[in-house]
């Protein structure tokens, strides 16, 4: 899903301006990608959507999350255009908007037809490595019509892992990801995107985004979570997080959403942003209990806030951010949430949440400061001498070790870096301690990090 610059949405403008709560989209009865009610193929496609889905759609799918969040991931992404322009045949359906991936492509080859690998070198299909949004792989893809005919040139070769090879759709989902989706492979995914009209879009996106456990970082409005897990690890090079952010604040506008009503900020039974007390240290640890990694300080802060937005949205509700009794009644009836749903936290969240990685980073800052203290100290005592004494002491005591020393290994073995080592000894050997400790603690956080996440600890 790597990010493209495209114009601002379309949508804007058609969006009404009116003092009106934005609508919440609920995924709990919507059927699923590859079940009832949305096809799996462009046979059954056909069937059951009319060439007009460019103007028709079913009712959208249900996600719990605000339609501003959708709205700004779709906006990032495609900038609200679902469709190919240049596909002006819709007799087979309105090919998807679509990015082909180069790299993804090479890979994908080399796993489902590695005999192939060649020609599609020798057709300039491939390359070894992503070279960034602005780099010559993406040239020929600047137009409609350009990234139409790259999609037939590589799915001439081989479709499977063509259609794997490229992000499809108003959520540009990756092609390799039609298990998540509900799909048996990536031509049908492609088959239902073409088909289906923005519903499948729709219910397509938000099947990835929970399969990812994404809905609750969307929900809760964690630009850097969510664009982590969305667009992938290296996500500031397209300054991803910022764009969600920018984009989410204008929709926000454009919907008009309502603030907490005053019958809700007088209520004493609900917990909001502020609150401070038991109640709130109760609530965290419920949150906890969950699945949702949550420091329990008794402060109803940001973190608390994002957290039970979160957990409102994995529950099917309105992430508000406020736990109301409707929220706090479901959450301490429902069960767990999967163990999947972990594999997305940060490494802050899980050190809030897990005594091992807690200590372990203890463990790494104490060596680092050691480290700091060793290496101030000696910057000092280079620069500063208290007495002659002290002065003739170190040179004293340089020349023994030299003296020792060249008897055992001869003249040649000294050097002036070498006086230096034995004579601070003492400095080096707690220099190596505080490096130990830093490398020990750092192992252990990256242990306690990857337990959490496989479910193993907490």
């Amino acid at each position: 899903m790597r990010c493209r610059p495209r114009p601002p949405s379309p949508w804007h403008g058609a969006v009404g301006s009116g003092s009106v709560s934005p609508p919440v989209l609920f995924l709990r009865t919507f059927p699923p990608p590859g079940g009832a009610g949305l096809p799996t193929s462009r046979s059954r496609a056909c069937a059951s959507h009319p060439t007009s889905s460019r103007r028709r759609s079913s009712s959208p799918p249900q996600s719990g999350v605000e339609a501003a969040c959708l709205l700004t991931v779709i906006e990032v992404e495609t900038g609200g255009r679902p469709f190919e322009a240049a596909d002006l045949d819709p007799s087979d359906g309105n090919e998807p908007a679509l990015l082909f991936e180069r790299h993804v492509f090479l890979k994908r080859l080399k796993a489902l037809a590695p005999g192939l690998v060649d020609e599609a070198k020798r057709q300039g299909l491939t390359v070894s490595k992503w070279g960034g949004p602005g780099s010559a792989q993406y040239a020929d893809q600047k137009t409609s019509a350009g990234r139409l005919a790259l999609m037939a040139k590589a799915a001439a070769l081989h479709a499977e892992a063509a259609y794997q090879s490229a992000s499809f759709g108003l959520f540009q989902v990756m092609g390799f990801n039609y298990t998540a989706c509900g799909f048996p492979s990536a031509v049908a995914m492609h088959a239902a995107l073409t088909r289906g009209g923005v519903a499948t879009h729709l219910a397509v996106g938000i099947a990835f985004m929970r399969s990812k456990g994404l809905l609750r970082k969307l929900g809760a409005h964690d630009w850097k979570a969510f664009a982590s897990g969305y667009n992938g690890t290296a996500y500031k090079k397209n300054a991803y997080d910022a764009k969600l952010a920018d984009a989410f604040a204008r929709w926000t506008t454009v919907l008009r959403a309502a603030p907490v009503s005053p019958a809700a900020a007088a209520d004493p039974t609900v917990l909001k942003l502020g609150d401070r007390g038991p109640r709130v240290r109760a609530l965290q640890e419920t949150i906890n209990a969950f699945g949702i990694p949550l420091k329990a300080d008794a402060a109803f802060g940001p973190a608390t806030r994002r957290a039970v937005a979160a957990a409102q949205v994995e529950l099917g509700q309105t992430g508000t951010g406020i736990a109301d009794m409707t929220f706090v009644t479901a959450i301490e009836a429902a069960p767990a949430i999967s163990r999947g749903a972990c594999e997305v936290a940060s490494k802050k969240e899980i050190k809030e949440a897990s005594q091992p990685a807690r200590i372990g980073d203890n463990i790494k800052v104490a060596g680092q400061v050691g480290l700091g203290t060793v290496a101030t100290y000696q910057a000092y005592a280079s620069t500063v001498t208290d007495t002659a004494s002290q002065v003739q002491s170190s040179v004293d005591q340089a020349r023994a070790a030299k003296e020792t020393v060249t008897s055992i290994v001869g003249e040649g073995f000294m050097s002036t870096a070498g006086i230096w080592v034995v004579a601070h000894w003492q400095a080096i050997a707690l220099a190596a301690a505080c490096a130990t400790a830093v490398y020990v603690g750092s192992q252990l956080v990256r242990c306690a990090v990857a337990n959490y996440r496989a479910g193993r600890a907490a």
